[in-house]
């Protein structure tokens, strides 16, 4: 279809050079194909492949055309032959400015007006007629000249727009999965940390029951306070899906601080060795060290309860932290005491971290 347009124009104004009688306020001797084929024919068939080329070639083509108008002044053409020429000139001219730039295309205009200066006053001499009819010439090219960049300038912002909503399309389709995982993050962080706070503390209700009854019951309020907080943030999840995170207002230190409490609630021995930073960081960067903490020390409590773990944040500066936590392993029977815990992980707890550490340009590593 692109092809057959961009012949149709060309071949078009051919056939009215082919058949038309020649008005009497041009030419009154002439008399169309029947007078001068030759000159038609060469004339009608140089401009028309000229002109075909100017979607790819446009330079080549005004210059294919230009040759086609010295050839028609030099054969002393009919006037009919050489506004043909010379409109097949402006289209060229319009070519031109809808594919260059406008350097390109005033230089090529400049070009093609001195050479057709040149031929005219070879032709036909220098006088008031032929001054006249450069200016004229100057204004018509001019204005296809002012067409083409309009039309340029419309294509290009078709392009952009095209291409602002392309990219809008990915971006909505790479939101989706920032979403979901996010989300799946959230409800991992919810059923690894929390969830087992409950598992935990109600294994320590069944051991207490017997001996410390007081303590149990305690035990047992726990949990019941801790399930209560799961299904809070289960429902916030579901309600506010497109809020952002909270606490981004909370202190990265106080938040960890009151991290690390409930895991002493809970038994674990934690320690805070340093925590500094986190202002200066962004809350994105707070909150995904927050999220690979809290990952990290619900992993310590399930593999080995009642180890000592250190935790410690340290600001690297330009908006970078370095977040460590380890542990001593803990006592063989506290390695046995959470064997049993081991099948509470649902094995995304790794993937989880490095993806939130990803999503901020971070890294993490563990062994």
């Amino acid at each position: 279809m692109e092809s057959l347009r961009n012949w149709l124009l060309p071949l078009t104004v051919a056939a009215f050079l082919l058949v038309w009688p020649g008005p009497q306020v041009l030419d009154g001797g002439y008399g169309g194909f029947r007078q001068e084929p030759g000159v038609v024919l060469g004339v009608a068939g140089g401009v028309s492949v000229a002109l075909g080329l100017r979607r790819r070639m446009p330079l080549v083509a005004l210059a294919g055309v230009a040759v086609c108008y010295g050839v028609a002044l030099a054969v002393a053409a009919s006037d009919a032959v050489q506004v043909f020429v010379f409109l097949g000139e402006v289209v060229a001219v319009y070519g031109v400015a809808v594919r260059t730039t406008l350097p390109v295309t005033l230089r090529a205009v400049g070009v093609l007006v001195c050479y057709e200066a040149l031929i005219d006053f070879a032709v036909d001499g220098g006088g008031l007629s032929a001054g006249a009819g450069v200016a004229v010439t100057v204004v018509l090219y001019l204005g296809a000249v002012g067409a083409g960049r309009g039309r340029a300038h419309q294509r290009a912002a078709r392009a952009r727009a095209a291409a602002h909503l392309a990219g809008a399309r990915v971006e909505a389709r790479t939101a989706g999965v920032r979403e979901r995982r996010r989300l799946a993050r959230e409800l991992h962080d919810v059923s690894a940390h929390q969830l087992t706070s409950v598992v935990v503390t109600a294994e320590a209700a069944r051991h207490l029951a017997a001996r410390r009854p007081e303590l149990a019951a305690e035990a047992l309020d726990f949990s019941a306070r801790t399930g209560r907080e799961t299904l809070a943030t289960v429902q916030r999840l579901v309600t506010s899906l497109g809020t952002a995170e909270e606490s981004d207002d909370v202190p990265l230190g106080a938040r960890i601080e009151e991290l690390a409490g409930g895991f002493v609630r809970l038994g674990q021995r934690v320690e805070i060795t340093s925590v500094e930073g986190g202002t200066g960081a962004g809350a994105q960067v707070a909150e995904a060290v927050f999220g690979i903490a809290r990952e990290a020390l619900t992993n310590t409590l399930r593999y080995a309860p009642g180890a000592v773990v250190r935790v410690g944040v340290r600001d690297l500066g330009d908006g970078w932290l370095a977040l460590t936590v380890d542990d001593d392993g803990g006592s063989r029977t506290d390695a046995e005491a959470g064997a049993g815990r081991r099948g509470l992980g649902s094995g995304r707890g790794m993937a989880g971290m490095r993806e939130r550490a990803e999503a901020v340009g971070g890294t993490v590593t563990a062994g």
